[in-house]
């Protein structure tokens, strides 16, 4: 019988690492695949917009709105990989 995980990603295969759909063990490989709610990291960005706006408007700067727009940036790079099963496709957040 054909294994079908590669071999080069094949984890330890303990049982917090079988996978909840096909129940295969050492199965997962990161991937850039991204299916999960970057809602923390799309809100950020929406208020970073909103101030600016309030610091162009009461001049106090945009040094806040850069802080912001910099930790939105971040969450949604870090948010990006998720961790695949390569033999059913199941997909789960990395961490």
């Amino acid at each position: 019988m054909l294994d079908p995980i590669d071999e080069r990603t094949r984890s330890a295969g303990v049982a917090a690492e079988v996978c909840p759909s096909c129940d295969s063990p050492g199965s997962w490989t990161l991937s850039r695949r991204h299916r999960f709610n970057p809602f923390g990291g799309v809100t950020a960005l929406v208020l970073t917009f909103w101030v600016a706006l309030l610091g162009w408007a009461l001049d106090f700067g945009f040094l806040p709105a850069a802080g912001l727009a910099l930790f939105g940036a971040l969450l949604l790079i870090a948010r990006r990989t998720a961790l695949v099963c390569q033999v059913c496709g199941f997909v789960k957040p990395r961490g």
